[in-house]
C-alpha cells in the first residue's frame, strides 16, 4: 500500500528527528487518518536500519492494540508478542 503524502512527510521528519539525537516524536492525526500504517511504516525502517532493537506501541484499547500488532507484523515479517525473539509488542 502506497503511504500519504503526510505520512511520507511524517516518517522522513519523525527519522530526522531520531537521527539528530532527539528520542521522543508525536504524530497527531484524526481516527481513521492512517497513524498505524505510518508508524509500522516507521518501525520497519528504524528496525532494519538498525536505528532501534525493540518496538513497544501503546494503545488506548485491545482493539486498536490488537490492530496495531497485527500491522507492525504485515510491515515487519516479525513477531510482535513480546515473547522472547519478539521485536516488540503492543499493549494497552
Amino acid at each position: 500500500m502506497k503511504l500519504r503524502l503526510w505520512q511520507a512527510e511524517c516518517i522522513n521528519l519523525a527519522l530526522t528527528q531520531y537521527q539528530n539525537g532527539n528520542s521522543h516524536f508525536l504524530a497527531l492525526a484524526t481516527p481513521g487518518s492512517g497513524k498505524t500504517l505510518m508508524a509500522s511504516e516507521l518501525a520497519n525502517q528504524l528496525l532494519k536500519n538498525n536505528m532501534v532493537d525493540l518496538i513497544i506501541c501503546f494503545s488506548p484499547s485491545s482493539i486498536v492494540s490488537q490492530d496495531f500488532k497485527e500491522s507492525l507484523q504485515l510491515k515487519t515479517n516479525e513477531r510482535f508478542d513480546g515473547l522472547i525473539g519478539a521485536k516488540g509488542r503492543a499493549l494497552t
